[in-house]
């Protein structure tokens, strides 16, 4: 498998993306189950990190999806081929 430095770099920026929003969904999901039942605000703002969390994180999973899909790809195998060697 031939990336480049670009590719790579994007795909550690998505992982980095991933977890980050990985751990902002973690902490609105235990302000949700903890502590929301105290104050209304409380409740909505552990949905709003809970939301924004998984958009991150869903954002940062695509973007690994199309590069490792985009690495699997049959027509970068034949770039090289040459039919009449």
């Amino acid at each position: 498998m031939n990336l480049s430095d670009r590719s790579l770099t994007a795909l550690h920026r998505s992982w980095g993306r991933f977890k980050f929003g990985l751990v902002l969904f973690i902490i609105g999901a235990t302000l949700l189950i903890t502590v929301s039942h105290f104050h209304a605000a409380i409740y909505y703002l552990s949905l709003i990190i809970l939301f924004v969390g998984f958009v991150i994180a869903m954002s940062g999973y695509l973007t690994i999806l199309w590069q490792r899909l985009k690495g699997m790809n049959p027509a970068n195998k034949r770039k090289d081929y040459d039919p009449f060697k």
